[in-house]
């Protein structure tokens, strides 16, 4: 049944590559918060999302009354009218953004870009690398806007950094900040998402990624597919359809020359976000 009342609560809005989907699992585990079905709506990048709240429900449907509801869609930290947007539904939402590295993210976003490749193993082309990921890291330019458009005590970061090292602090924090329970812990905890993978068949992927698509635009198909648990079953065959592979290195002349790209970034950061990202430099 369609809600045209429906209030979200906070909106894990970025970055791509940097956990945004153990930051989606280990909140979907906790017993007072209730996430989308599935992940990403892209509910905010629609033309008029606050005329069609009731559309937006669908995918909160197995929601109980003491729960808070959220969406993590990286996608939004870039997208202007997604924050617009997100701003006119709800001028109080709280904001999360987690952030890695931009050496690493840069590696990775290389990385992800050529898991269809037909090659067996993924060399890294460090000319490439520099050229197309070594000035795309932009985190201050985005998260200034965030903090222009919403005010400062609801906006939340965490560092990927601080996940690997301390993973259970890091929750209880995230926790506190939502107001639920800070000292239950998922059972998701300790593991790391983003595994450097590829597909026995590509365009299977590619062909799931195209119906899910398609999907979200559907009201009726969105309802069908959690009663019918069709979205776990692409989920499976997606899991089964790919395979780690082991990470490439780069160079320590790369490592540096990104280093010092990113340099002003980080400095500017820091000051933005009030956090230490002193083992970035």
């Amino acid at each position: 049944m369609k809600n045209n009342n429906f209030k979200i609560d906070f909106i894990g809005a970025g970055f791509s590559r940097c956990g945004t989907t153990w930051l989606y699992r280990c909140l979907k585990e906790h017993p007072e918060i209730c996430m989308s079905e599935p992940k990403e709506t892209n509910f905010f990048q629609l033309e008029k999302p606050e005329s069609k709240l009731g559309h937006y429900s669908k995918f909160f449907l197995k929601c109980k009354k003491n729960q808070i509801k959220g969406e993590v869609n990286p996608s939004y930290a870039t997208n202007e009218g997604a924050r617009k947007k997100i701003k006119k539904v709800n001028p109080n939402i709280k904001i999360l953004f987690i952030i890695r590295t931009p050496i690493e993210r840069s590696i990775s976003q290389y990385l992800y870009g050529n898991k269809y490749s037909k090659e067996k193993k993924i060399n890294i082309n460090e000319k490439e690398l520099k050229e197309k990921w070594g000035n795309k890291q932009h985190y201050y330019k985005y998260l200034k806007i965030w903090y222009n458009t919403f005010p400062k005590e609801n906006i939340y970061i965490i560092n990927l950094d601080e996940v690997e090292d301390k993973p259970r602090k890091t929750l209880e924090n995230l926790y506190s900040f939502l107001e639920v329970d800070k000292n239950f812990i998922p059972s998701l905890i300790n593991q790391k998402e983003n595994k450097i993978h590829k597909y026995y068949f590509p365009k299977t992927h590619k062909l799931l990624k195209k119906i899910n698509k398609k999907i979200k635009k559907s009201p009726f198909l969105i309802k069908l597919i959690n009663t019918l648990s069709l979205n776990k079953l692409a989920q499976k065959i997606s899991k089964l359809n790919r395979k780690e592979i082991e990470k490439p290195e780069i160079s320590k002349k790369t490592r540096n020359y990104l280093k010092n790209q990113f340099k002003d970034e980080i400095i500017k950061l820091e000051e933005l976000t009030g956090k230490d990202l002193s083992s970035w430099k």
